[in-house]
């Protein structure tokens, strides 16, 4: 039985968080006990049923925010404690584990977006260099269109790199909940933290655009974050307080997605966004940005659009061309991203994981 802590700031909400939620539940309980690091005291909001229901093991340390010295030995207690054979980190966790890492350890480092804008600033950058040079810890890309630029950001082989794409459980998104309703109203939805990154300021000014051009359209953001107050003026200022509905944080995405007709991501950055997964997952057509992860995913007018990043102009239209979508245009779109989704299982993804704990790491250092 081999232990396996799996360390994260928090788990409140967020792709990178209900990755490593779904890995700890679904690890062979034959061969991994796995515990949850968690940086943070929050609790968690839209994955507090998942922890409960799937008895998720998590400890929770309280961090202060910024630079926090007393979690090197926090963190190195929790280790020492639970002796991990492998510790697989997420997110900006990596500093306060140098202390703690040893020689027999297998140490993961899962990057989940652009390197550029993960660590965009000099001491992440630092941190991850050393580790990835210095402690043997192996960086894991979540879409192959980042292994280049993770090497060439952190001056690293190729080969060094793991790849494994992200997963979603088909057993809570498919298409056997869709709720079409008869009101003729066209439902988009985007499911997102309203943080700069996710541009939803840029969607709102596009669906402007689109409901002047269709007046029976609605928009749904599902999600909540520190830009919320910014949206709501933009809302206002828009006068589409009747046409966009913001919900909040929600345990019930499926349940959402399910009663939409067609899901937004408009993006500036992204890795591989779990959210468009589940959306096409529900049968829903895609407009993105070209994005991180979402190139890999959507096919131009095969089974999505994908339009430039910042250009309301190209999202308007878009957003406006799949409306008018046939319904044998729909199904046929539904149709090829059905045929791509099977490598996006989260079960696939946690045998990836399950492969790579066990792996000689030594063979992919050389």
């Amino acid at each position: 039985m081999k232990k396996v802590l799996i360390v994260i700031p928090t788990v409140r909400t967020g792709g990178a968080e209900k990755l490593a939620l779904d890995i700890s539940r679904l690890l062979d309980k034959n061969k991994f006990e796995a515990t949850l690091l968690c940086y943070y005291s929050d609790q968690p909001d839209a994955y507090e049923s998942l922890i409960r229901d799937e008895n998720i093991k998590i400890v929770y340390l309280n961090k202060k925010l910024g630079l926090d010295f007393t979690m090197f030995s926090k963190v190195k207690e929790v280790v020492e404690l639970i002796s991990p054979d492998i510790i697989h980190a997420h997110l900006d966790t990596l500093l306060y584990l140098i202390p703690s890492f040893n020689r027999n350890q297998v140490k993961l480092f899962t990057i989940h977006s652009t390197p550029c804008y993960e660590a965009s600033g000099i001491l992440q950058k630092i941190i991850r260099t050393f580790c990835f040079h210095y402690k043997n810890v192996i960086p894991v890309a979540i879409s192959q269109c980042f292994v280049q630029d993770i090497a060439s950001y952190y001056q690293l082989n190729e080969k060094r790199i793991a790849c494994i794409p992200n997963g979603i459980d088909f057993g809570n998104f498919n298409t056997s909940k869709r709720k079409k309703t008869e009101d003729n109203i066209y439902k988009f939805i985007t499911v997102g933290s309203m943080r700069p990154e996710k541009n939803q300021k840029l969607l709102i000014k596009a669906f402007a655009y689109v409901r002047k051009k269709n007046p029976n359209t609605q928009l749904t953001i599902v999600g909540d974050g520190t830009l919320k107050p910014e949206i709501e003026k933009l809302i206002a200022a828009y006068h589409l307080q009747d046409a966009v509905n913001l919900t909040g944080i929600v345990s019930n995405v499926g349940d959402y997605l399910a009663s939409a007709d067609a899901f937004v991501l408009s993006s500036d950055f992204e890795g591989l966004p779990l959210s468009l997964l589940e959306a096409m997952a529900c049968g829903l057509p895609i407009v993105s940005t070209k994005c991180g992860g979402t190139v890999d995913i959507i096919d131009d007018g095969v089974n999505g659009y994908l339009v430039d990043i910042n250009d309301i102009g190209q999202l308007s239209d878009a957003m406006y061309r799949v409306t008018l979508l046939s319904e044998e245009l729909r199904l046929r779109m539904i149709e090829k991203s059905f045929e791509i989704l099977p490598m996006y299982d989260i079960k696939r993804c946690t045998g990836d994981y399950e492969r790579l704990y066990t792996k000689n790491i030594v063979t992919m250092l050389k």
